[in-house]
């Protein structure tokens, strides 16, 4: 409710809390216009919080012609609209997904005369399943509870080899020096670890995203 958003946000503003990241409901209608009036709310009533909003580069990404609520960088606009100053995506895998993205996203900035605003991309180290395959952090725990996407073909990849976990830092590690090599000139980045199932792990992820793009500190 507002109230209880209201409750929350006065809370954490008062602890120090400078920076807020908002996300969507679970569902549709009514759950998903809350992160743009949220946005609009922190907007007006406590201006120097810095607030950003979570995207999904895998959803809506056929034209521009797309309708509003079928095209996801129109979306990240209509967040930016409301007061939102930068990006965060869901954990990523599939490169040609950011690619994708990132030329919609450039290509809508383009037309509408824009700039495009900062973009944290998300990635996770792998957990072995070991004797419990929904732990968190393992690929049945990414894709069914998180919801995030990952291919039949990168899973099967994944299942080859002896380290999954080493397996899935090097691929997140040349996923993003990719990415980064491609798109740093035209959209601000960011990186984003996500600790979801080990610390060690994904401060293994971090030490090689940091060696591979420390040619881009400038821009990363």
């Amino acid at each position: 409710s507002v109230a209880e958003h209201n409750a929350y946000l006065s809370a954490i503003y008062n602890h120090g809390y400078n920076n807020i990241i908002i996300t969507g409901g679970s569902g549709n209608g009514a759950a998903a216009t809350t992160p743009t009036s949220l946005l609009r709310h922190i907007s007006k009533e406590y201006p120097a919080i810095f607030q950003g909003a979570v995207f999904i580069p895998t959803r809506g990404l056929v034209s521009v012609d797309e309708p509003d609520e079928m095209y996801e960088p129109r979306k990240m606009a209509q967040k930016e609209a409301s007061g939102a100053e930068f990006h965060a995506t869901q954990i990523m895998f599939i490169g040609k997904h950011l690619d994708t993205w990132a030329k919609s996203y450039i290509d809508l900035c383009s037309k509408s005369g824009t700039a495009p605003k900062r973009v944290f991309i998300a990635s996770t180290p792998i957990m072995p399943e070991s004797e419990n395959p929904n732990r968190p952090g393992t690929i049945n725990y990414l894709r069914d509870t998180l919801r995030v996407v990952i291919s039949e073909e990168f899973e099967r990849r994944l299942r080859r080899e002896n380290d999954i976990t080493s397996a899935s830092v090097r691929h997140s590690a040349e996923m993003m020096e990719n990415f980064v090599k491609k798109y740093f000139r035209n959209i601000p980045l960011g990186i984003e670890i996500s600790c979801v199932g080990s610390i060690n792990a994904s401060v293994d992820l971090f030490g090689k995203l940091r060696d591979a793009l420390k040619g881009y500190s400038n821009n990363v």
